[in-house]
């Protein structure tokens, strides 16, 4: 049976561990909510939006890229683009963790609301990509974290990957 001591600290203590998680939690006034292009993330400062054309073994395709740099060791990007084939989906997953280059980390396969889904961590030159690569609607989706390879994930890297949602395929 705890102590009368123990029981009359217990309302303090867990008040303030209440108070220092949700101080831990609170998101940062300049994270922002993207949902675009069938996919839904939180970035962690404000996002640029750039297109390029990519001449593709398929043909020319249009990568969509939005990107949000977190100082400058620390960037946040959203890459997606058309698949030229509705195969065997865990096939561009492989040749994008592939692309990615580095030394291979690990590599995580698995399912992410029902989609292929792949985790890649690489490392060269001092820094750490984290790739989380989602094959969905048609579409290939990379949400990757680059960051110096010394370094801990921290609060704005782990909200950025778990906030990661591919919205459903509207059917008519």
């Amino acid at each position: 049976m705890p102590s009368l001591y123990l029981m009359t600290r217990l309302p303090q203590t867990s008040l303030l561990i209440a108070a220092a998680g949700l101080a831990a939690c609170a998101l940062p006034s300049t994270e922002v909510p993207l949902s675009a292009d069938g996919f839904v993330v939180t970035m962690p400062n404000e996002v640029k939006r750039t297109t390029q054309k990519i001449d593709g073994k398929s043909g020319p395709f249009e990568l969509c890229v939005y990107q949000a740099d977190l100082g400058p060791r620390h960037i946040f990007t959203v890459a997606h683009s058309p698949m030229s084939s509705k195969g065997d989906a865990t096939v561009p997953l492989e040749a994008a963790a592939t692309v990615a280059g580095g030394q291979l980390i690990s590599k995580r396969e698995y399912r992410q609301n029902g989609y292929p889904a792949m985790d890649v961590r690489t490392t060269e030159g001092g820094k750490m990509w984290i790739r989380r690569m989602v094959v969905a609607n048609g579409r290939l989706y990379q949400f990757t974290v680059q960051m110096p390879q010394d370094e801990a994930l921290a609060a704005p890297e782990i909200r950025f990957l778990d906030s990661i949602r591919i919205v459903p395929e509207k059917t008519v």
